[in-house]
């Protein structure tokens, strides 16, 4: 975290055990999730720098993204899944395979998951039945 009046660093938040490769950020900028070469996916809260982490993939966590206005969040993984995760929770609400490694992933507008994958796919899933924060 930077200080951009002062260009300055403020706090970097360390826990993974091998490199980080995609990082969220939820809406109300108060937290931040992050996945990585170790499988896992950290969910840290800006303002203690505490985290909880989540046994998430098989393989390296490349993408995460919040689901705005609820307690969610979707990873994609080297596993070829995408995962639906309650922030609560280290049990995946639901999951999906696709036939390649994903790469990307985001949450648009009426809870629309978007991902890209390794063969250069965007897939398009919409989340039902998942209750506002």
């Amino acid at each position: 975290m930077w200080d951009l009046d002062d260009c300055r660093e403020i706090r970097t938040l360390e826990g993974h055990t091998a490199a980080v490769t995609s990082v969220g950020v939820s809406v109300d900028g108060q937290w931040i999730a992050s996945g990585s070469e170790d499988k896992t996916l950290k969910i840290w809260e800006l303002t203690t720098g505490r985290s909880k982490t989540i046994s998430a993939h098989e393989g390296a966590v490349t993408a995460v993204a919040f689901v705005p206005g609820h307690s969610a969040i979707v990873s994609g993984g080297g596993d070829r899944t995408i995962r639906l995760w309650n922030t609560d929770s280290e049990v995946p609400l639901s999951t999906l395979t696709l036939d390649s490694p994903v790469r990307s992933c985001a949450v648009g507008p009426g809870l629309t998951v978007m991902a890209g994958d390794a063969s250069g796919g965007v897939h398009f899933l919409r989340i039902d039945g998942l209750d506002r924060n």
